[in-house]
């Protein structure tokens, strides 16, 4: 696959990295022109999301282990690592509070927080916390779900999430099994449609801070990719189609149009993003690692890819690209040959930008490894 290039990277930094201490890769790292990806960390128990603390350490989650604490050398390789938390229920998220005191972490079932020391690495004053929740005035013993406010309805594993500058809530869908071998009904004719649909999507939610009863389609309604395996039918892609199209299907097309809220971007299908960063400032552009297909052939996704787009004087971030486009994003950093994926590819899940500016580090759950993308 040709290097793709990429413009407007102003996050990343000029870095020296010929002495840094580099841990080789399992597969192939290919970037975008202009960047470089090194080996920060092998032999981790499928590390899935990562964050920076205020310290400049990089805190992981180790899927079914607990949370592994890295601290840096000045060139961004990896100087020391430790144990930070033992604790197996855990599989995705993990997130610092602004001033950094406060960690949280979760499984498909809770979320947690705690009270964080990162000079110290120690935590404390464990408490169960779900939906969108006042987390300074967690209350003892913690929330009640029922009691959490809601921010968006008709989602489905929406698992990376980011706030822009303006308080706006954006969300990539990895919709996975629930919709990998959709079929179309037309006139009693059952056509295949999953070899490129549904797309994946990237919604806008709007502020956390405010109850919302928006509706977001699932599980009715599906973004069109591919329009041309809608036999007999006229679609273009961002369209909404459900997987009947008689009337007298309660939710059908016309449904969908009347009652959801579509996606302001989209990723191909089966793709599968797993996390989602707006750049630092002076960076307007968005960041999204696809995990990658399960059951498509050829393979799909398997890279860390960028969405250009700009924000206004208030900070309300817009990709450049609209939801009937697909190509919304660029590749940043990716497998040399998707058709042996996934048992030979490396998976992206977690992206963090380093304190520094210097790079985005991404963890890779199927090789155990994390990688940094640097300018070169």
């Amino acid at each position: 696959m040709k290097p793709t290039q990429v413009i407007g990277l102003a996050f990343l930094l000029a870095v020296d990295t010929a002495s840094a201490t580099w841990v080789t890769p399992k597969w192939t790292l290919n970037t975008a022109d202009g960047l470089e990806a090194h080996g920060f960390a092998s032999n981790l128990t499928t590390p899935r999301h990562l964050t920076f603390d205020n310290a400049g350490n990089l805190l992981v989650v180790e899927s079914g282990k607990g949370i592994t604490a890295f601290t840096l050398n000045e060139d961004g390789s990896a100087a020391s690592r430790q144990a930070l938390l033992s604790l197996t229920d855990l599989n995705t998220g993990i997130a610092l509070s602004e001033d950094g005191t406060t960690l949280f972490a979760s499984s498909s079932n809770y979320a947690w927080s705690w009270d964080y020391d990162a000079s110290t690495f120690t935590l404390s004053n464990q408490k169960v916390i779900v939906r969108v929740f006042n987390w300074t005035a967690t209350p003892e013993g913690g929330y009640n779900y029922l009691d959490g406010r809601v921010l968006a309805y008709g989602v489905r594993n929406e698992v990376g999430l980011a706030e822009d500058r303006s308080g706006v809530v954006w969300g990539v869908e990895n919709r996975t099994e629930s919709a990998d071998n959709l079929v179309r009904v037309n006139g009693g004719v059952t056509t295949d449609i999953h070899q490129d649909n549904p797309a994946e999507k990237l919604h806008k939610f709007g502020d956390a801070l405010q109850t919302s009863d928006k509706f977001y389609g699932y599980p009715f309604c599906f973004s069109v990719w591919n329009p041309s395996l809608f036999t007999g039918e006229t679609f273009k892609t961002g369209d909404w189609f459900s997987q009947q199209r008689s009337p007298y299907q309660s939710y059908n097309d016309a449904w969908c149009n009347e009652n959801a809220i579509k996606p302001i971007l989209l990723f191909k299908d089966h793709s599968a993003p797993l996390d989602a960063k707006f750049g630092p400032e002076g960076d307007d552009n968005f960041y999204v690692s696809l995990h990658g297909s399960w059951n498509r052939n050829p393979p799909t996704g398997y890279r860390v890819v960028i969405v250009p787009g700009g924000v206004d004087t208030a900070g309300a971030w817009a990709p450049s690209a609209d939801v009937n486009s697909t190509t919304g994003y660029q590749n940043l950093l990716f497998n040399t040959d998707e058709t042996v994926c996934p048992g030979s590819c490396f998976r992206p899940v977690g992206l963090a930008f380093s304190p520094s500016g210097t790079g985005i580090y991404v963890a890779s759950d199927s090789t155990g490894e994390i990688f940094v993308l640097t300018k070169a």
